[in-house]
C-alpha cells in the first residue's frame, strides 16, 4: 500500500511537471516524466494480479485528473488516459517477456532491452493518445505520433534507468574519477556547460557541444554519475528551451520536441553505453582476476610448474613465484632452453636437443603425453620432471603458443630407488642367511659372512675378527678382498683400536678417514687400501663373539644408515651360523672320537684312510698302517677292575699321541685294539714306530702289533685285514712283539677296457658305491660305462636321461665344485628325482673337459647313503681321473674333432683291451 501511494504521489507530480513543459502556443509536452514512472510502478506490481489492477485503475484515474486539472479537455484527458496506461502496460509486458527483469536491466544487453520496450511500449500508446488528439483539435496524427514517441520513449528510458541504476539495492562499481567530490563536481561543471549553451546560444547550432560532455562523464565515471549526467542534461535542454532559449527556438513546437528529446536521447545513450562498458570491462577484468588468483592457488597445490610461450616462442611468466625449479628467463630462444634450464635425459647421460623438449614439440603442434627427464633447478641440483605439454589455440583455431606442465617426481624417484634398493638388500640378506643355514663347515660360513658383508655394503675389503684359543687377542679366521689377511691379529690389551673398542663395547666404531686415526693399525690400512672403515660387532644373545672390520677404497664422510642396518642384519646371522658351525664340528669331532681315549674312532679312520690312500695313490708314495691289541686286557680289567682297565687305554692313548706325527690317524679300533695309518712311511720306518709303541705300554703291560704297507690299487678294507692278519700272528707268536705283513704279489689287471680300469679304481679309491662315465649330448646326458650300482637306481650303458635331471648338471655349470656330502640337504640337488627317491646320497664329480674349452662328458662318483664329508683330496682324484679321460679322448679324436670324431673316441675308449 505504501508503495503504491509513494508511486502515486510521484506520478502525479511527474503528470504536472509534463504538463507544465507544454510550450507556448500549443497542447504538446516538452517532457512527459510520468511515463517513466508508470513503468516502474507497475514494474513493481507486475507478477501480482491484485495489486497489478489496483495500480492499474489508480495510474489510469490519476493520468485523467491530472490533465483535466491542467487544463486538457475532457476528451483529451479521457485520450492521454488511455494513451499512458496502454503504453505503461506495453512496456512492462515487453519487458517482462525479454529475458531478466527491470532488476537485471543493466549493461550493455539491458540498456538495448529497456530502449526495445520504451520504443515499443510508446509506438501502441501513439496510436492511442495522438491519434484521438488529431481528431479532436486537427493536429496532424503523423507529426504528432511521431512527437509522442520521442518524447515518452526518451522518458522512459531516462526515467526506468535512473529507477534501476539509482535506487537499486547491488551498488555499482566505484567512478574512475577519485572520490566522489570530483564526481561532483566533473557534474556541476557539465550542467554549467550545457546551461551555457542553451541559454547564451539562442539560434545558433552549438547543440552538439553537449555530446562531448557525455562522452567525458561516460569515458570517466560510473554508470550511476553518468546517469544523474543523462537526467541533468534533460532537465537543462528541456528548461532552456521551454524558456525560449537555445539552438532549438526558431523551430515549431513539434520540432522542439523531437530536437529536444532526440538530443537527450543521443547524449544520454552516449553516456550510459560508455560508462557500462567500462563498468562491464572492469568486472571482467575483476573476475578475471579472481579466476587467474584461483587458478594459480590451485596450480599452487599441484605442486606443478607451468611454463607457457607464445608463437616465437618467447617464455612468459604465468606466476613468478610459481616457477620453483628455475625462473624464466624472458629474451630465450627455444634453442636455448636445453642450454638455460639444463635440461638432461633421464639418465643424465647427454643433455637434450631443442627438438626433445616437450614444449618445443607442442609449439610445433604436437601434444605430449608425460615425458620424463632431468632439470639442473635453481638449487644446483638435477630434478627428476615428468613433463606434459600441448599447443594453446584460439578461438579461430590459430596456433597462438604452447604450454607446458611440469612435475617434480626427485622426491618420489628417490623414495622409489630407496624402496628398490632395501628390497635388493633384503632379497641379498636372505640369499646369504639362506646359505649360511645351510653351512655345516666353519670356515665355509666365516668365509660366506665376508663375502656376503662385501657385496651388502659394496665394500673392497672385509675381515672377520675372533677369540683366538688364549683369549688375549683378536685374530683375523677369514676375509675378502685382503692379501696375506692369515696371521694378522689385534691384542686385547694394547694399542687403541677399532677392531677392540666394538668388541668390547658391543657398538659400531665408523672411521670416515683412516689414514691418520690412531684406532686404525697401519698394517691394516697396507693390506685392505681402506680408505673408511667400520668395525661392527658380531653380538651372540648380547655377548659380542667377534667383529667385521669392513673397508672401501672410496672416502666415505657418513656411514649411511642402510649400511648400518644390513651390517646389523648380517651380524645377528653371522654369530648364528658361526655357533652353529662350532657346535656341528664339536658334534662331528665327539661323532669322530672315542670318548673314552680321546683317539679318532673307527668312522674317523675310515674317512682319513680314503683320503691318505687316494693321495698316496696319485703321489707313489708309500702307506702303511699298523693294527695294536693290548695283551690279556680281559685278565687285566678282571683283577683290577673296568675302571682301572679305562685308565690303562687312556693312559696308551696320551703316550702314543705325543709319539705319532700330526698327519698320522690313531683310531680306537674296537675294545682293546687300536690302529694307526701312517701316510708317507715305509714299512721299515713303520716298523720302528710300532716297536716304540709297544714300549710306551704302562704299568708294565705288553701289546701285539701287524703292520702292513698298501700295494698300488689295493682297497682300505684289504690293507686293514692285512695289518689285521700280521697281528693275530703276532699274537699266535707268543704276544708283546711286531708282525710284518707281507707284500702281495702283484695280480694281473682283468681283461676289461680303458673306462672301466678307470671306474674301478676310482670307486675303490672314492669308497664310492658307484662310478660312471657320461657323455653329455644335445642337453641329455648318456651313460658310456658304468661300475658298481646304487639300489633303486637302473642304469646301464646307452640309457640317456634329461641334463637337468642329473647332479652333473651343477659340476657343468659351476654351481657346484663337484662335492655334494648330503644330497638331502643341498638346495641345488634336492629337486633331483634320485634325492627324491633317496636312492643317492652323496655324489663327487668332475667335467670331462677338451683343450678348446668343450665339456663333452663327466665322471662321477655316487654312494647311496650320504657321507660326513669329501675331502679336496678326493676331489683332486675325480679330476685327475676326468682329466685323463679327456686326454685319452683328444689323443683318439685329435686336436679339433668333430661330432663323428668324438663318437669314435668314446667307442675307444670302452673297447676291450687285455692285461699284459
Amino acid at each position: 500500500m505504501l508503495r503504491s501511494l509513494g508511486f502515486a504521489l510521484g506520478y502525479m507530480a511527474m503528470v504536472w511537471l509534463g504538463r507544465a513543459s507544454r510550450l507556448d502556443g500549443s497542447q504538446v509536452a516538452l517532457a512527459w516524466p510520468a511515463a517513466g514512472v508508470a513503468v516502474l510502478w507497475l514494474t513493481a506490481s507486475w507478477r501480482r494480479p491484485a495489486w497489478l489492477a489496483v495500480d492499474l485503475a489508480l495510474l489510469t484515474a490519476l493520468t485523467f485528473a491530472g490533465n483535466a486539472v491542467t487544463g486538457a479537455p475532457l476528451p483529451l484527458a479521457v485520450s492521454f488516459s488511455a494513451a499512458n496506461v496502454v503504453q505503461a502496460a506495453v512496456t512492462c509486458a515487453v519487458l517482462a517477456q525479454l529475458p531478466g527483469s527491470i532488476a537485471g536491466q543493466r549493461g550493455l544487453q539491458g540498456l538495448a532491452r529497456l530502449i526495445v520496450a520504451a520504443v515499443l511500449g510508446t509506438c501502441v500508446g501513439a496510436t492511442v493518445g495522438p491519434a484521438l488528439q488529431s481528431l479532436i483539435s486537427d493536429a496532424p496524427w503523423p507529426v504528432s505520433g511521431a512527437v509522442w514517441v520521442f518524447r515518452n520513449a526518451v522518458s522512459t528510458f531516462l526515467i526506468v534507468s535512473a529507477g534501476v541504476l539509482l535506487f537499486e539495492s547491488r551498488p555499482g562499481l566505484a567512478p574512475a574519477v577519485t572520490g566522489r567530490a570530483a564526481a561532483g563536481v566533473l557534474l556541476v561543471v557539465v550542467a554549467v556547460l550545457d546551461a551555457a549553451i542553451f541559454s547564451g546560444t539562442a539560434g545558433a547550432p552549438l547543440a552538439f557541444a553537449v555530446v562531448p560532455a557525455g562522452v567525458l562523464v561516460g569515458l570517466r565515471c560510473s554508470v550511476r554519475v553518468a546517469t544523474v549526467h543523462a537526467l541533468i542534461t534533460w532537465a537543462v535542454v528541456a528548461v532552456c528551451t521551454y524558456l525560449g532559449r537555445g539552438p532549438f527556438v526558431e523551430h515549431t513546437a513539434d520540432e522542439r520536441v523531437m530536437l529536444v528529446q532526440a538530443l537527450v536521447a543521443i547524449v544520454a545513450f552516449l553516456t550510459l553505453a560508455l560508462a557500462i562498458g567500462r563498468q562491464e570491462e572492469q568486472t571482467l577484468q575483476g573476475r578475471l582476476g579472481e579466476e587467474l588468483g584461483f587458478v594459480a592457488a590451485l596450480v599452487d597445490q599441484l605442486s606443478t610448474d607451468l611454463y607457457i610461450c607464445d608463437e616465437t616462442g618467447q617464455l612468459h611468466d604465468f606466476d613468478a613465484a610459481r616457477q620453483a625449479l628455475v625462473p624464466i628467463r624472458e629474451g630465450l630462444a627455444p634453442e636455448d632452453w636445453p642450454q638455460a634450464f639444463g635440461l638432461q635425459t633421464p639418465d643424465g647421460a647427454r643433455p637434450l636437443e631443442a627438438e626433445e623438449i616437450p614444449l618445443y614439440r607442442a609449439l610445433h603442434g604436437e601434444r605430449v603425453e608425460e615425458t620424463p627427464m632431468l632439470m639442473l633447478g635453481a638449487d644446483g641440483e638435477p630434478h627428476h620432471l615428468m613433463v606434459t605439454a600441448a599447443p594453446l589455440f584460439d578461438g579461430h583455431g590459430r596456433q597462438r603458443g604452447a604450454v607446458a606442465r611440469a612435475r617434480d617426481v626427485t622426491e618420489l624417484r628417490a623414495a622409489e630407488t630407496q624402496s628398490r634398493q632395501r628390497a635388493e638388500d633384503l632379497e641379498n640378506v636372505a640369499a646369504i642367511a639362506h646359505r649360511l643355514a645351510s653351512e655345516t663347515d666353519l670356515e665355509s660360513a666365516r668365509q660366506t659372512i665376508c663375502d656376503g658383508a662385501a657385496r651388502s655394503a659394496g665394500a673392497s675389503a672385509v675381515m672377520l675378527f675372533e677369540l683366538d684359543d688364549s683369549g688375549d687377542q683378536l685374530a683375523c679366521t677369514a676375509s675378502h678382498g685382503v692379501d696375506d689377511a692369515e696371521g694378522l691379529a689385534v691384542p686385547l690389551n694394547g694399542q687403541m683400536s677399532g677392531t677392540v673398542t666394538a668388541f668390547t663395547s658391543g657398538r659400531p666404531f665408523f672411521v670416515s678417514d683412516t689414514s691418520d686415526h690412531p684406532a686404525v693399525h697401519r698394517q691394516l690400512i697396507v693390506r685392505t687400501g681402506a680408505v673408511s672403515a667400520v668395525f661392527h660387532p658380531v653380538v651372540n644373545d648380547g655377548k659380542t663373539t667377534a667383529v667385521l672390520a669392513v673397508g672401501w677404497s672410496e672416502p666415505i664422510d657418513v656411514l649411511p644408515a642402510r649400511v648400518t642396518e644390513l651390517l646389523s642384519l648380517l651380524s645377528a646371522d653371522a654369530a648364528m651360523a658361526i655357533d652353529r658351525a662350532q657346535l656341528i664340528a664339536e658334534l662331528d669331532s665327539v661323532a669322530r672320537t672315542d670318548p673314552l681315549t680321546g683317539a679318532h674312532n673307527r668312522r674317523a679312520l675310515d674317512a682319513r684312510l680314503l683320503d691318505d690312500l687316494a693321495r698316496a695313490s696319485r703321489s707313489n708314495l708309500p702307506l702303511c698302517a699298523v693294527m695294536i691289541d693290548l695283551d690279556h686286557f680281559k685278565r687285566y680289567n678282571d683283577t683290577r677292575g673296568h675302571q682301572q682297565g679305562d685308565r690303562l687305554l687312556k693312559e696308551a692313548v696320551a703316550r702314543w699321541t705325543s709319539e705319532v706325527r700330526a698327519t698320522d690317524t690313531l683310531a680306537r679300533y674296537g675294545g682293546e685294539e687300536f690302529a694307526v695309518v701312517l701316510p708317507e712311511c715305509s714299512i721299515v720306518d713303520a716298523q720302528r714306530l710300532a716297536q716304540r709303541l709297544g714300549t710306551l705300554m704302562p704299568d708294565g703291560q705288553t701289546c701285539s702289533i701287524g703292520v702292513a704297507q698298501s700295494a698300488p690299487g689295493e682297497s682300505a678294507n684289504d690293507l686293514l685285514q692285512r695289518a689285521d692278519a700280521a697281528l693275530y700272528r703276532a699274537k699266535a707268536a707268543g704276544r708283546d712283539r711286531v708282525e710284518i705283513a707281507p707284500t702281495p704279489e702283484p695280480t694281473a689287471v682283468p681283461d676289461g677296457n680303458f673306462s672301466q680300469v678307470m671306474l674301478r679304481a676310482a670307486r675303490q679309491l672314492l669308497g664310492m658305491d658307484l662310478a660312471f662315465l657320461a657323455q653329455v649330448d644335445d642337453g641329455h646326458l648318456v651313460f658310456r660305462d658304468l661300475d658298481g650300482d646304487v639300489d633303486g637306481l637302473e642304469l646301464s650303458a646307452g640309457q640317456a636321461i634329461d641334463l637337468d635331471a642329473s647332479y652333473c648338471q651343477f659340476v657343468i655349470d659351476g654351481r657346484s665344485d663337484g662335492r655334494i656330502p648330503d644330497t638331502a640337504s643341498d638346495p641345488n640337488a634336492v629337486r633331483i628325482p634320485a634325492t627324491a627317491d633317496g636312492a643317492v646320497g652323496a655324489y663327487i664329480g668332475a667335467p670331462i673337459v677338451l683343450d678348446d674349452g668343450r665339456v663333452v662328458g663327466t665322471l662321477c662318483g655316487m654312494r647311496s647313503s650320504a657321507v660326513p664329508s669329501l675331502s679336496d683330496d678326493q676331489l683332486e682324484l675325480v679330476r685327475g681321473l676326468a682329466g685323463s679321460m679327456a686326454a685319452f679322448i683328444t689323443r683318439k679324436a685329435g686336436p679339433d674333432p668333430s661330432e663323428t670324431d668324438l663318437e669314435d673316441a668314446w667307442q675307444q675308449a670302452t673297447t676291450t683291451i687285455h692285461a699284459a
